[in-house]
């Protein structure tokens, strides 16, 4: 199932959270969704999700408009929100019993390909108790007596219990000790190579670049760059560290004059040498060519990690 923004844009007020903003995530990518805070990540999410509705433009999942025909689709759809704020005063089993209860429907089995709903109440009983072993879960808790890490746990095997083609996740693990960060990323890498589409919001730009095949850079409530991160890395800055004999500092800086490289980081000073960071937009072969005519002790020729790409589309 694709989703697909056409000139999507919604004001809050005079305030605009995403403006005209076009955007197509193909079905079955793991799209990272990436942006300053007030950037429109949210606004659009809960455009997806039928939460908010469009001023002007269009949202699609499978090809049905979120804001006028969500229902056709909900079953289809997993989501999971930032704040985890569900009903505290119910047990995790209780939550867990009502939320089987929303898709206990003769449509939605058929939908999922069974012929009764008690079948695919058993599905999703089988998927819930994999995910609450998998993620060690007490389910006789009641839900406002968990730690943060635990109620994003819930909330995640909420968002995709009902076996969702789509499963849509604002900053999952935003808040959550490494450990707990990794399981859930590693669940979602699971469902993704079962042929779901992933679409995640996340600040933390690590994780989008280990995991995500596609990013999408937005700024302002409007789409700066859509790509693979691959594709990113290699039609962005290089980041070229030399290290040179002091006397060849003056060379080295004409070189940067003539290839357009950019001081990136403070220069160390060694006893005989120095270490040199530059970026530069020329290719590995233009570099390598360039560096030929220098004395160079040692040379390191990196693509830009995501979080450096982040900074220089955002500074």
């Amino acid at each position: 199932m694709s989703i697909i923004f056409e000139q999507a844009t919604k004001y809050y007020g005079k305030a605009i959270g995403i403006k005209a903003l076009d955007l197509v995530v193909k079905q079955g990518d793991f799209f990272g969704f990436v942006g300053p805070n007030g950037a429109g990540k949210t606004t659009a999410i809960k455009l997806m999700m039928n939460l908010l509705q469009p001023s002007s433009g269009s949202v699609y999942i499978d090809d049905v408009d979120t804001s006028r025909h969500f229902d056709k689709i909900k079953a289809s759809v997993g989501f999971m929100p930032s704040d985890a704020s569900l009903y505290g005063d119910l047990t995790v089993e209780a939550l867990l019993r009502f939320n089987r209860n929303l898709y206990k429907t003769d449509a939605i089995a058929r939908l999922k390909g069974v012929n009764h709903p008690k079948v695919f109440e058993e599905m999703m009983i089988k998927r819930e108790n994999d995910l609450i072993d998998w993620l060690n879960i007490d389910t006789k808790k009641k839900f406002k007596a968990l730690s943060l890490g635990n109620k994003k746990k819930i909330a995640f095997v909420l968002a995709v219990a009902h076996y969702p083609n789509v499963i849509i996740l604002d900053e999952p693990t935003s808040g959550l000790d490494p450990l707990i960060q990794e399981v859930l990323m590693s669940t979602l890498r699971m469902l993704h190579k079962e042929g779901n589409t992933i679409f995640l919001s996340s600040h933390t730009l690590s994780e989008v670049e280990n995991n995500c095949r596609t990013v999408g850079l937005i700024k302002s409530g409007q789409m700066l760059e859509v790509n693979t991160i691959e594709a990113l890395k290699a039609n962005s800055l290089k980041e070229i560290t030399l290290t040179v004999a002091k006397r060849q500092f003056e060379s080295i800086k004409k070189w940067a004059i003539d290839n357009e490289a950019v001081l990136y980081d403070q220069i160390k000073e060694y006893e005989s040498t120095l270490k040199v960071v530059y970026h530069t937009k020329a290719s590995v072969t233009q570099i390598l060519k360039s560096l030929g005519e220098l004395t160079l002790v040692d040379v390191s020729i990196d693509s830009p990690s995501l979080e450096t790409l982040f900074m220089h589309y955002y500074l």
